[in-house]
């Protein structure tokens, strides 16, 4: 068998390493761009007057962040008719509602964006009626994983006879801090119901789910909040329970988001395009009414 010397590899290694190089192609020119469209992002709810932003879309080598289209019009319909238009707040980077009109359940809106030297876009939703929800019962179960007793939540609600409704559940840790000021964080939780998905088991943003199996009947969710018990904090710390009635642009939406993130630490996860509902541009304006319960702890 030849040997090699030290020095002969060393070449080697060189040499195929300027060959590699030779190899990488510099395609950054050859990336197809359309130009600027208008995009939005904006949930409404009947809680708050209309709120979206709305950027111009990047090219996927652009660095430079959001640009905001300040001078964009926006015009608010409720099943068709002009209800309200949208101005800009710097302070906020938002358009709002100009007469800060408040969507109504029951009632699909659109709203069309027009910016000057880009195409216009218009998005369409309805805003589902909220659900009936019936107090939440705190319990106290066993929990392996840590090897202590958790707080566990039974959640039930009701659901609309008619078919094809959209849940979105969320958690939030309220605690009153030394300002006397209740603030809510998001809370992780785990269901093993089997109406979320594989993804949704472990909430952090939120599980989504339909009605598929349990359309016009009462539904109870048990949820196991991963915190231990705690009797020093019952007078510091709440649940909070928010069940959101979402439209299907809300539910589509936030479904392919959970999907995009959970594949994003995959270097040979599948793409997963986030769905909108934005015609002629990008993003998502979408409604959904929530109803929230507050849980003490005992």
């Amino acid at each position: 068998m030849r040997s090699y010397g030290k020095g002969t590899v060393f070449t080697v290694l060189c040499a195929f390493a300027a060959f590699c190089t030779g190899c990488i192609k510099d395609i950054s020119s050859e990336i197809p761009d359309s130009g600027p469209k208008i995009t939005l992002n904006g949930f409404f709810n009947p809680r708050v007057p209309v709120v979206v932003s709305i950027t111009q879309s990047a090219n996927v080598l652009d660095t430079l962040g959001n640009k905001y289209l300040v001078n964009a019009r926006g015009y608010l319909y409720e099943n068709d008719l002009l209800v309200d238009s949208l101005t800009y707040l710097e302070a906020l980077k938002y358009h709002v509602a100009a007469g800060l009109f408040k969507p109504r359940p029951g009632n699909t809106y659109r709203l069309d964006i027009r910016s000057a030297g880009m195409d216009p876009v218009t998005a369409r939703s309805p805003l589902p009626d909220s659900v009936a929800v019936l107090p939440t019962s705190l319990d106290t179960l066993f929990y392996p994983s840590i090897g202590q007793d958790t707080y566990w939540l039974r959640i039930r609600f009701q659901d609309p006879p008619a078919p094809g409704d959209f849940y979105h559940l969320v958690l939030y840790r309220n605690r009153l801090h030394g300002d006397g000021i209740w603030r809510p964080e998001a809370l992780c939780y785990e269901s093993a119901d089997p109406v979320f998905d594989a993804l949704a088991k472990q909430g952090c943003a939120g599980g989504m789910f339909t009605d598929n199996a349990f359309n016009g009947q009462q539904k109870e969710i048990l949820v196991n909040t991963r915190r231990r018990l705690n009797a020093h904090l019952n007078d510091s710390v709440q649940f909070l329970v928010e069940l959101r009635h979402g439209s299907e642009p809300y539910y589509l939406y936030n479904k392919s988001l959970m999907i995009y993130k959970n594949g994003q630490s995959n270097i040979f996860a599948q793409p997963a395009p986030i769905v909108g509902n934005v015609a002629g541009g990008y993003g998502i304006f979408a409604g959904y009414a929530p109803v929230t319960d507050t849980v003490k702890l005992h």
